[in-house]
């Protein structure tokens, strides 16, 4: 009993911090507002695997069309629809973006960073469909009065 006890202080002890100094947890109309321009970037990622055009999502969030470093997974939208899924012969993508655990939001001003850990699956020619676990990382900025996405972390 006094291990299960050490375990679930621990586990309180070392529980979520903020990962970001200066920044606090979104509130509720905050997290929303952030939460709908993600969806909408995976939308337009989406549909650019769909048709291979690009120019959508590049439009809508016009700073991650530049500034790609594939090593390090930063603003590689067009790294991961050319050559990873059409490369590889993929069309369709199905996102839950919430699989492992809700969109986490932290703001600070007009900044805001989410981080997403979700599943995505697209069918397989040869068998079941695939799927893989990601976990991905937002910076956004408030223009007016939406939140546009800066740079991903992938």
């Amino acid at each position: 009993m006094r291990w299960l006890l050490a375990a679930t202080l621990l586990i309180v002890a070392c529980g979520p911090e903020n990962p970001l100094p200066g920044y606090k947890p979104a509130s509720g109309d905050e997290r929303a507002a952030v939460v709908r321009a993600v969806e909408g970037y995976y939308a337009l990622r989406t549909r650019a695997i769909e048709t291979g055009d690009l120019q959508p999502l590049f439009a809508a969030y016009p700073k991650i069309a530049s500034g790609e470093d594939r090593a390090k997974g930063i603003n590689s939208a067009r790294f991961y629809v050319f050559d990873l899924m059409r490369g590889l012969g993929h069309t369709q993508l199905s996102l839950k973006l919430e699989a492992y655990e809700p969109i986490r939001v932290w703001v600070k001003g007009s900044a805001a960073v989410a981080y997403v850990h979700g599943i995505e699956s697209f069918p397989n020619r040869t068998g079941p469909d695939s799927s893989g676990e990601f976990y991905t990382r937002f910076e956004l900025v408030r223009d007016a009065n939406d939140w546009s996405i800066e740079r991903t972390d992938e």
